[in-house]
């Protein structure tokens, strides 16, 4: 997982990264997933090459975030870009 932003969400980020570990609640149901890498240092979070790419953030900064991306996707590389703020869905209780 990459961080992009610097601005906000950064207790749960630092939270996030220290435990490698996000955990995602729907109706009172808990579920924990381990992440190998989370980290905002590109270099670090796209090696090796990932397969996919989700970018959840706000629409107006999907062009920046792929501009910092590409250099590290493939032409074969599937990007999916979840408009809006649908991105703030995802929250870490660790």
């Amino acid at each position: 997982m990459l961080k992009t932003s610097t601005v906000t969400h950064l207790a749960h980020f630092k939270k996030s990264a220290q435990s490698n570990r996000l955990t995602f609640v729907e109706h009172n149901r808990r579920a924990n997933t381990h992440l190998s890498c989370i980290t905002d240092q590109p270099e670090r979070a796209f090696a090796p090459y990932p397969d996919a790419v989700i970018v959840t953030t706000q629409s107006l900064q999907h062009e920046q975030a792929f501009s910092l991306l590409e250099p590290f996707l493939r032409d074969d590389t599937v990007r999916l870009l979840e408009p809006g703020n649908a991105g703030t869905l995802i929250k870490n209780y660790a």
